[in-house]
């Protein structure tokens, strides 16, 4: 439903934008009232987009990607449930649960050259780590926090390694 009205308001922002483009000396749209109305609507597609996994992982839905892989809340916790304390690099040692990163990234397939492994926040927010340095890292986990979201707990890492409302992993 949110893609179909995304599409229609693009859609008329481009009908909008198409009829002011021509003034009553029959000038046409100049490239840079082009640019700004494509702008514009991959503006509106992109928070349709925020608003849409939101929305998906409020209602239960899709609450992590990772490659091509989506993860329920129900599939994460499949992966089996952990409740370490870890060092945080600024709170000290502190109580988690989630699932390890591993078994996570091992159920959504790695490929086989993949040197790199990219965690993004909902806010756009990205911390990017070796996916050998990802791999020694036994203790590491997908968080379930307090607030209901996701992020990371990578213990001997920098605090930036800690991302907080987890939306994807890539892997490439």
């Amino acid at each position: 439903m949110r893609k179909a009205i995304t599409l229609l308001l693009a859609l008329l922002l481009a009908a909008t934008a198409a009829a002011c483009g021509d003034d009553e000396e029959g000038a046409t749209t100049t490239a840079a009232e082009e640019v700004t109305t494509t702008a514009a609507a991959e503006e509106v597609t992109t928070t349709a987009a925020a608003e849409e996994t939101t929305t998906t992982a409020a209602s239960g839905g899709t609450v992590l990607t990772v490659g091509e892989r989506a993860f329920t809340m129900a599939d994460l916790e499949a992966l089996g449930v952990v409740n370490p304390t870890l060092e945080h690099p600024s709170h000290g040692p502190t109580a988690y649960t989630g699932v390890g990163l591993f078994a996570v990234l091992s159920q959504a397939g790695v490929p086989a050259d993949a040197t790199t492994v990219t965690f993004i926040a909902s806010d756009g927010y990205e911390y990017q780590i070796s996916l050998t340095d990802v791999m020694a890292c036994t203790t590491c986990l997908v968080a379930f926090l307090d607030d209901g979201t996701l992020g990371t707990a990578m213990p001997g890492l920098e605090g930036k390694a800690w991302v907080k409302d987890l939306v994807e992993i890539a892997v490439s």
